[in-house]
């Protein structure tokens, strides 16, 4: 009876520890594809909600570098940037690195210079645990990890 009881808690304890991973991969998933559509579409209030405190400045960078040209390009399109959350790896039981493809975006360039539509870019974004929730923390600005020959 012993065994069975050893195994019966050990199937318990699995089964509630995978149960848990899925809800929170789930919900990384969800946070990272919300964050990402927002930030890529420009609009940095939605992504906001999806953020750190600590990257709100970030967002706020961001923002004060779109230029008219840019408003103007992201305008004339008839579809919106779409993103393709592609994998992610857990750095820590709080930390994930989320690897992302994004499709249709104005890609900003530097500052002071319109940025320009592109069909496809990877990203990697960092997301945290924050009292339950999956959270992006931004260190800079979203760099693409591929150039792209537009």
């Amino acid at each position: 009876m012993k065994i069975n009881c050893l195994t019966l808690l050990s199937v318990l304890l699995l089964t509630a520890c995978g149960g848990s991973r899925d809800g929170s991969e789930d919900q990384l998933q969800e946070t990272v594809d919300s964050f990402a559509v927002s930030y890529f579409n420009y609009d940095f209030n939605t992504a906001r909600r999806f953020c750190t405190d600590d990257s709100e400045k970030w967002l706020q960078f961001a923002a004060s570098n779109v230029l008219q040209e840019d408003v103007d390009i992201l305008r004339q399109q008839e579809e919106p940037a779409t993103v393709d959350v592609d994998e992610w790896d857990y750095t820590s039981d709080s930390t994930a690195s989320v690897h992302v493809c994004v499709h249709n975006y104005l890609r900003m360039d530097s500052i002071g210079k319109a940025g320009r539509m592109t069909d496809e870019g990877r990203y990697v974004l960092n997301a945290v645990l924050h009292q339950g929730k999956w959270l992006i923390r931004m260190a800079d600005l979203p760099r693409s990890g591929k150039r792209s020959h537009d």
